[in-house]
């Protein structure tokens, strides 16, 4: 009966809010040892949240080394696609989404492509910079296709909105001098090492 067995209710409070995160990676990077290089990277937005929410204006911003400059760029969420995308001109940001709703659980993928060209002669250029360079565990712009994002919602912080892909120099600027045979040493694109004929 009712008087035997009391029933005890326990209430509990969630929070009922949406938690963005973002995400930064290299996808993919060619032609990084000649004068025109193609690097796209990945950015992700996900909702650890409960109910859906807005990743608010994200931007994308590459800070290469000096003497790689951008020519154009392009986005999509449909990387298969991405070369069917509508060129945009060099700029110092780009606005992947002014704000996209996400559900909660759910993630969206955007890609950014940029076209680099290498000029050896550009004020600043040093083959140290071509480099991606890490200090206190984090990348530093101005080296190498540097490159970040960020946006107004994004509770696991910025050390994760970052993502770099070394430039080289091209093939002719690591050419042993004439008359002189090579030694061994000399690094190749794939990271193997060339030997003396």
């Amino acid at each position: 009966s009712a008087a035997a067995l009391p029933i005890t209710c326990t209430f509990t409070n969630q929070k009922q809010a949406p938690n963005l995160r973002l995400d930064k990676s290299l996808d993919a990077v060619e032609g990084g040892t000649t004068d025109t290089i193609t690097v796209t990277y990945r950015i992700t937005a996900t909702n650890d949240g409960n109910v859906k929410g807005s990743t608010g204006r994200v931007v994308d911003r590459p800070d290469f080394a000096p003497g790689l400059t951008v020519q154009s760029a392009r986005i999509t969420t449909e990387p298969e696609n991405i070369d069917q995308v509508p060129a945009l001109p060099a700029a110092e940001n780009y606005v992947l989404t002014e704000g996209t709703d996400i559900e909660p659980g759910a993630s969206v993928t955007w890609f950014i492509r940029f076209t680099v060209a290498r000029d050896t002669s550009a004020e600043g250029y040093r083959e140290t910079l071509l480099e991606c360079r890490t200090e206190n565990e984090r990348l530093v712009p101005g080296h190498g296709l540097y490159n970040e994002v960020a946006g107004p919602k994004d509770h696991d912080g910025s050390a994760n909105n970052e993502a770099c892909a070394p430039a080289r120099p091209p093939e002719s600027s690591r050419r042993a001098p004439r008359g002189r045979e090579p030694t061994c040493g000399c690094c190749e694109p794939d990271g193997g090492r060339s030997r003396p004929p």
